[in-house]
């Protein structure tokens, strides 16, 4: 009988195998958890890169020429921030764009 009562202390413990795995199963757990706080702070780093950047995107010093009055383009670059040029017809506006001096041209309509 002393050596049934012997052995059943010694069962209570676990055994090594079972204390590894115990041990491997929290160690991944923990693992993950790291892997997704990083995951979520690069996630949250762009995020914030974009909205910084682009919460409020506007054309700056664009070439556009501008066929009309002498006061339309001033007023065409003060409301749009863009570098503005007149030209007397839109056949010389169509030629700064082919020669790449301008982007675009608005040629406004006589009235």
């Amino acid at each position: 009988m002393a050596d049934s009562v012997g052995r059943g202390s010694a069962d209570l413990e676990p055994a090594p195998e079972a204390a590894a795995s115990a041990r491997d199963g929290s160690g991944a757990k923990q693992r993950l958890i790291v892997v997704l706080a990083v995951a979520l702070v690069v996630q949250m780093l762009f995020v914030f890169s974009y909205v910084g950047a682009f919460h409020s995107p506007k054309p700056h010093d664009i070439a556009l020429g501008v066929v009309g009055s002498p006061a339309m383009p001033a007023g065409v670059g003060k409301r749009f921030s863009l570098k503005t040029t007149s030209y007397s017809s839109q056949a010389a506006a169509l030629r700064a764009i082919d020669e790449r001096k301008i982007v675009g041209a608005l040629a406004a309509a006589a009235v």
